[in-house]
């Protein structure tokens, strides 16, 4: 009757001529008597939704970022349709960050299923230091990809293998407890990644400012930079890290260096001070 059937699906594939070749169907039948006019309104779904939320979350209720929510129906195979509502909720700046998928009966309000839709894995590594951080990451093909969506800023960490490009490969395990165990800055993505989730962690709760756009964009590192570099940079797209060579040991190892580059982002997309005379000694202290 118009309403979309949660959970179910069928999908049409078609080769170049446009010929019908298969069908893929999650199909749930014995839906066609539900009733789809739901016994109360949108608003008093959303509250319910809300109050279940926030008794999972620490969070104050004016943080929460609600959708706009749906009617569906809800089924699942052995189970028998229902007319419901279902909302996303955001609660990212809860102590436990997480994306709730929250579906209430719309005849009675109860609440019928609820996921957290926040796709990360908590992981762990030995920095450059030898010490053991622990970090969120991705499900990535076979195994995982150092990509942290936990705060709702996606924070990445790549790889040069020792040559000058950026942003480079993805850093990636077979395992979530170990990484980056090359001969040459072994720990070096573990330290990045790590320093650049804390620092990001700073501008928003000592400055409020999300991510170094302001707006949430993208955090991007890249260690093993070049040979024995012995330095690391803001390159406008992200920040370089390269693993030491006569002067110093893997420069990502060291959150206020890491903070350095980050703040030199943020001086970017602010007041833009050029990089030479006294404004470029202004960014520097600044990122100082």
């Amino acid at each position: 009757h118009g309403v979309p059937v949660s959970g179910a699906e069928i999908m049409a594939h078609y080769d170049k001529e446009g010929r019908l070749a298969s069908i893929d169907a999650n199909y749930i039948s014995g839906l066609e008597d539900i009733d789809v006019n739901p016994r109360f309104e949108a608003k008093d779904a959303l509250a319910v939704v809300k109050a279940d939320v926030l008794s999972r979350s620490v969070i104050e209720e004016s943080l929460l970022q609600p959708d706009e929510g749906k009617l569906v129906v809800y089924a699942r195979p052995g189970i028998p349709g229902r007319l419901a509502y279902e909302y996303r909720v955001r609660a990212l700046e809860a102590e436990h960050p997480a994306i709730w998928v929250v579906t209430i009966d719309a005849q009675t309000g109860d609440v019928l299923h609820r996921l957290n839709n926040l796709q990360t894995v908590q992981a762990s590594g030995k920095g450059v230091l030898g010490d053991t951080k622990t970090f969120e990451v991705s499900n990535g093909g076979p195994g995982f990809v150092m990509s942290d969506t936990s705060t709702g800023v996606q924070i990445q960490t790549f790889t040069a293998q020792q040559r000058q490009v950026a942003p480079g490969n993805l850093v990636a395990s077979a395992s979530a407890t170990t990484w980056d165990t090359g001969a040459a800055g072994a720990g070096a993505a573990v330290d990045a990644h790590f320093n650049a989730a804390q620092v990001a962690k700073y501008y928003k709760t000592v400055h409020n400012r999300n991510a170094i756009d302001g707006a949430g964009g993208a955090l991007e590192s890249t260690v093993h930079f070049g040979k024995a570099f012995d330095n690391a940079a803001w390159i406008q797209t992200g920040m370089i890290y390269g693993d030491g060579g006569t002067l110093f040991r893997a420069l990502s190892v060291g959150v206020d260096v890491v903070g350095h580059e980050f703040t030199h982002g943020v001086i970017e997309k602010t007041s833009n001070l050029i990089y030479e005379n006294q404004s470029g000694a202004l960014n520097e202290a600044v990122a100082d």
